[in-house]
């Protein structure tokens, strides 16, 4: 995953509780950092790379935030990675609102949200890839 100042979207220290569903394997983990676009969790080594999960992020407040993902990285020293590629508008506004509130530049949150985050070419592999499974 790249450096922060590579990222297009900010990242906010946050240990929330998170369920990572991918195939037969369930963890419940908590979040190292979160964006927009992705999160990074305690490591757990059962998670195949490159390959979709759902998550529920739970929040204190007993809110639940559903987010189709992909696992994109998982080592012991840093943790597993996962980049968001499918959530519901309802799922957005929450998580939206969780960065904004952790963020230190609530706003700059806000300005990124003009630039795309993912590369149409890669939704496109991806969505390929669920079609298959």
């Amino acid at each position: 995953m790249p450096d922060q100042d590579m990222r297009k979207r900010s990242r906010v220290d946050l240990k929330i509780s998170v369920s990572i569903l991918q195939n037969h394997v369930q963890q419940l983990l908590k979040t190292i950092n979160l964006s927009l676009k992705g999160l990074l969790a305690e490591y757990h080594p059962d998670f195949a790379l490159n390959e979709p999960c759902d998550l529920v992020l739970h929040l204190s407040s007993g809110l639940e935030i559903g987010i189709r993902g992909v696992v994109v990285s998982s080592t012991p020293n840093r943790g597993t990675a996962v980049d968001f590629v499918e959530m519901d508008e309802e799922s957005f506004y929450h998580l939206l609102n969780l960065i904004r509130l952790y963020s230190p530049d609530p706003d700059q949150v806000e300005r990124e949200l003009l630039i795309p985050a993912f590369d149409s070419s890669y939704l496109e592999k991806l969505k390929n890839s669920y079609s298959r499974k």
